[in-house]
């Protein structure tokens, strides 16, 4: 299974491409340049899944679906904050308030260790 990991963060979006066990690839841009993402993506292979994390807010939200929909057939998994996944269970009042990127790195830490 190859995977496109997406980090979508005020100042920078970073992505990675997992395959086979291993990060074959990564890079950034800033996240004012997200209308260039498309054709930073342009010659990746089509991944299995597509996971997103972003807490920039909603137009950038937007422009990372607007440059993945034209190249890849697989639909973006958008992490977000719950009570409950994979095994942690969140202490937050409204979990939604944690960022997905910490979300998800909790998420990671708990079945890393």
């Amino acid at each position: 299974m190859n995977i496109l990991a997406i980090d979508a963060g005020n100042s920078r979006i970073k992505w990675g491409w997992f395959e086979d066990g291993e990060w074959k690839a990564q890079s950034w841009l800033a996240t004012a340049e997200a209308g260039k993402l498309g054709a930073a993506w342009a010659a990746l292979p089509q991944p299995d899944r597509i996971v997103v994390s972003n807490v920039a807010g909603t137009a950038v939200r937007e422009r990372i679906a607007a440059a993945l929909a034209p190249l890849f057939r697989a639909e973006p998994a958008w992490i977000a904050g719950r009570k409950q996944q994979c095994g942690v269970v969140s202490g937050y009042h409204e979990p939604q308030q944690l960022g997905a990127d910490r979300w998800a790195a909790l998420i990671g830490a708990w079945h890393r260790f």
